[in-house]
């Protein structure tokens, strides 16, 4: 049964996707929020104050109450959790704060101490679901989900009974804020199960309800009302957060400029804003403005140490893994593992157990850029033993790490294994059972997709031009290289878009389900990496993996019968690289298809006619010498509105991008009356029929030696587009 997908409205949606992607405003216009002299001082003397022991009780923990909003205000640590710590002795609420300001440090294990013992001891049911919460979104932190879902059900059980106001001012406002917690709780256990949807959802509710909370916040005491300003950041710092996992990126920075106006409104200083740059940072990393990226994460970590957070701490370890991010994808790779080290240094020194510090996909990528073929090797082996175990051997995770070792197995002249690695990895990418969308694919994924892909394609080139079986698969992995960056949102479009046809609606459904499913067994399985012995639960791991590999086949199953009752679509989500038979096939007798994938060391070039005859080229010219290039031509070309201050065209420019990319082929050219272009990038701005085949001085364009005068020019995206070009 045919089938149309109406690509003018996907295109146009996708379109609208980028366009406000590039149009966001900017977070430097955001100046720093300084409390000022007179109201430091003021703080500072409510710290300095001593406490009268012989006062009441209610007396000495209204001072502690007052101190600690003083101090964390002032973002001074070490007083802090000295006042906690003499409140806790008379109040259990003192055990609360310091058990929530112990989570971010160092000494987590001792939280979770202190929260559990709580639970135990506290016998008002609402105030034990709170704390029950609290705990729950720390195990969700550290991927210890199954705990996390015993006390949020719990908690939940609690929430549902609870009466919607109380007595006071005060209960009311406690009752509220618990629903605020628990929705925030929720969502973050929705994130890491792997459904992204819920959590959003959870989150914008949630929103309502902390907007509500803090618009009534006057019926409450200044401690709680310190607590429900905290809760409004973090209810919307998640809502960002999570719209950035899922790319929704101008919906995420108008969260956080909200937010931050929110934050301005209430008077705090930037001590109270680690989580929230750092949240920034994380929206740059994943559109691809690593610089900006980069500053926030530092502006977050100078936070964390100002307030008196140690080197080594979680909160610390958070933003020095957007820092490793953001160098990352800057290609800062000395940096980068400059600030590995000083991490890996850091925790050795500390109490705290954590195996997030690893961040494999992003340290491998570094050694590799760093020359650091056998660390690498290392490194990645083991973690690709695990992805294949846990994850499964199909998973695009594990894919990203097997394309990882092909580099470094490259790098170590080990070039048979390298060709088994990369082929492996490319399958896996790029295999229909990989169903395109199983997650947003940010800047980064990209990158690290580019990284491989071109660090294949440079093993093949070393024998394309003797192995004919090399050749055909460097053609292909460059035509992967030349897909235009919108696919993936071609291909969420095209699922939204299916979802309306009859009989795609259904397996799309039983497909999409089976998909949350497996990143909710992937989410908690990766979660038991790290964990200790006595916090593992291998049944249940054996019975995940186990289901997992039932999900698997139900999705190659369903992506099947996708493939075979609506082939259009198929292609849309799951786009196929076609041979070099397949384009000769399309070409007329006077008709030349040239491939050009410039890359970051050289520029790859195929020419392929109607025969089936292919020649391949390796030009020396780099993707950013092209990128210049074809900057200066535009300069030239766009000159309209400068009249007779317009400068002369740039002969040389255009000549020198025929020299290196287009003469080698002057033979096949000779005769044809139409070349077909595939190429993306920055030469997508090219208009080619202005190239010059020859060196040009003069200044009559009617003279110059135009490529167009001799044959006549198109240009496609990449080599599957011709094939529809030519339908």
């Amino acid at each position: 049964m045919a089938i149309r997908i109406k690509l003018k409205t996907i295109l146009l949606a996708c379109a609208c996707v980028f366009a406000s992607a590039i149009s966001w405003a900017q977070f430097d216009d955001t100046p720093p929020i300084k409390v000022d002299q007179a109201e430091r001082q003021r703080l500072q003397a409510i710290l300095d104050a001593e406490i009268d022991q012989g006062q009441l009780n209610s007396k000495k923990i209204e001072q502690h109450k007052q101190k600690e909003i003083a101090a964390a205000t002032l973002g001074d640590f070490a007083a802090r959790e000295k006042n906690l710590r003499a409140w806790m002795q008379i109040d259990q609420e003192g055990a609360w704060v310091l058990r929530s300001v112990l989570s971010n440090t160092e000494r987590r294990a001792e939280a979770y101490e202190i929260g559990l013992s709580i639970i135990q001891k506290e016998k008002q049911p609402v105030a034990a679901a709170r704390m029950k919460l609290f705990v729950a979104s720390d195990y969700v932190e550290d991927n210890e989900l199954a705990k996390a879902a015993e006390l949020i059900s719990q908690a939940e059980g609690v929430i549902k009974t609870m009466p919607r106001s109380g007595r006071t001012g005060e209960q009311t406002f406690l009752i509220l804020d618990t629903e605020i917690l628990f929705y925030l709780t929720k969502s973050r256990y929705a994130l890491k199960s792997g459904k992204l949807a819920d959590a959003i959802a959870s989150s914008k509710l949630n929103k309502e309800k902390a907007t509500y909370l803090i618009s009534i916040e006057g019926i409450t005491n200044d401690r709680h009302r310190f607590m429900g300003r905290l809760n409004y950041s973090r209810v919307m710092q998640l809502l960002a957060f999570l719209q950035t996992n899922a790319g929704l990126y101008s919906d995420a920075e108008a969260t956080l400029r909200e937010t931050y106006l929110t934050m301005k409104k209430f008077g705090w200083n930037e001590n109270l804003m680690a989580e929230f740059f750092g949240t920034v940072s994380d929206l740059y990393s994943a559109t691809g403005q690593y610089k900006d990226a980069f500053e926030f994460a530092k502006r977050s970590e100078k936070i964390i140490l100002d307030i008196g957070l140690p080197i080594g701490s979680m909160a610390w370890v958070k933003s020095q893994l957007r820092a490793n991010l953001a160098l990352a994808g800057s290609d800062q790779w000395k940096a980068a593992l400059e600030n590995f080290k000083n991490m890996d240094l850091a925790l050795s020194k500390t109490e705290l157990k954590t195996s997030i510090a690893e961040q494999p996909s992003i340290r491998g990528m570094v050694y590799l850029n760093n020359g650091m073929n056998e660390e690498a090797s290392k490194l990645l082996s083991s973690d690709l033993e695990w992805n294949k175990t846990n994850l499964g051997p199909k998973h695009h995770q594990t894919a990203l790490i097997e394309g990882f070792l092909g580099v470094a197995s490259a790098g170590l002249t080990q070039s048979k294994l390298a060709k088994e690695q990369f082929e492996s990895a490319v399958q896996n990418f790029t295999a229909p059972e990989a169903l395109t969308g199983d997650f947003n694919e940010t800047a980064l994924h990209r990158k690290q997709k580019k990284f491989i892909f071109q660090n294949y394609a440079k093993l093949l080139a070393k024998s394309a031009a003797s192995n004919v079986q090399d050749a055909e698969t460097l053609f292909k992995i460059a035509d992967q290289l030349n897909t235009s960056s919108v696919q993936q949102a071609l291909a969420e479009a095209a699922i939204r878009s299916g979802v309306t046809i009859p009989g795609l609606a259904e397996i799309i459904r039983k497909e999409q389900d089976a998909k949350n499913e497996i990143s909710t067994l992937t989410s908690y399985i990766r979660g038991q990496d790290g964990a200790e012995g006595a916090k593992q639960t291998p049944q249940v791991i054996n019975q995940m993996r186990a289901r997992l590999k039932e999900l698997e086949s139900q999705r190659k199953e369903l992506k099947a019968q996708i493939q075979k009752g609506f082939p259009e679509y198929f292609q849309l989500i799951q786009p196929k690289s076609p041979t070099h038979a397949e384009i000769a096939q399309q070409l007329k007798s006077d008709e030349l298809f040239l491939s050009i994938i410039p890359m970051d060391e050289q520029t790859y070039v195929w020419a392929i006619d109607a025969k089936g005859n292919v020649k391949f080229h390796s030009a020396s010219i780099t993707e950013a010498e092209i990128s210049t290039l074809t900057n200066k031509i535009r300069k030239t070309l766009d000159v309209a509105e400068l009249g007779s201050k317009a400068p002369n065209f740039d002969y040389a420019s255009a000549n020198l991008i025929y020299k290196n990319l287009f003469a080698p082929f002057d033979q096949e050219i000779s005769g044809k009356k139409h070349i077909v272009i595939s190429s993306s990038g920055s030469m997508a701005k090219l208009p080619f029929a202005v190239l010059t085949r020859t060196p040009y001085t003069g200044l009559d364009p009617s003279k110059a030696p135009w490529l167009i005068r001799d044959v006549a020019v198109s240009h496609v995206p990449n080599a599957r587009s011709e094939e529809h070009t030519s339908e």
